[in-house]
């Protein structure tokens, strides 16, 4: 990430510490401000937020339901592709444009790939 203060590139890590956890909890990856589009990030499908939840009596546990991907050099030009999970089959679908395709290993094809621009979590019951 960049630094306002020290005007510099350096590594980082952020944390927030939440009261209780949303029913569906969105992460937006800023790409292009500071983190550059063809950059690999590593997401899971299971998230474990009992660092970051205040109160015991919360979930915590979140399962990925959906991706949205973006290929391209900046912003201002690329593709998107989006990624659901069927909550009934547990399937995962690719949605590229009008055409909509099974994803059959969803591990090697988006997570290992890691170019999330969006990534949608719902909370486990």
């Amino acid at each position: 990430m960049y630094c306002n203060y020290c005007k510099r590139t350096c590594n980082c890590s952020m944390y927030t510490i939440l009261s209780t956890g949303p029913i569906i909890l969105i992460i937006l990856l800023n790409r292009g401000k500071g983190i550059e589009f063809n950059v690999k990030i590593t997401f899971t499908e299971e998230l474990n937020l009992i660092n970051y939840i205040q109160y015991n009596n919360t979930g915590f546990y979140y399962k990925l339901i959906g991706v949205i991907t973006h290929y391209g050099e900046s912003g201002m030009g690329g593709h998107f592709i989006a990624y659901c999970r069927d909550p009934i089959s547990n399937d995962w679908y690719k949605y590229n444009d009008s055409i909509v395709n099974k994803v059959d290993n969803f591990q090697n094809e988006v997570i290992n790939v890691g170019m999330p621009y969006l990534l949608f979590y719902q909370k486990e019951k």
